[in-house]
């Protein structure tokens, strides 16, 4: 459906803020490998913000999904 997957994943600062304590389970880079291991994927986006507005605006997608 696109020529190229790039996934925002939020920074290990912002996933700490918002989630609390011990959180994420797993550091920014290790979550980035194993998205990088699905072939579909082309490039993993360390987001800085608490929104995904501003790598909306750095990559302007064709097609936007949140999950």
């Amino acid at each position: 459906m696109g020529d190229v997957i790039v996934v925002a994943l939020s920074a290990d600062k912002i996933v700490s803020e918002s989630r609390g304590p011990g959180r994420p389970k797993f550091p920014w880079r290790q979550r980035a490998s194993m998205l990088l291991s699905f072939a579909p994927v082309h490039r993993v986006h360390e987001n800085h913000y608490h929104s995904s507005v501003a790598a909306l605006g750095l990559f302007r997608p064709a097609l936007y999904v949140k999950g």
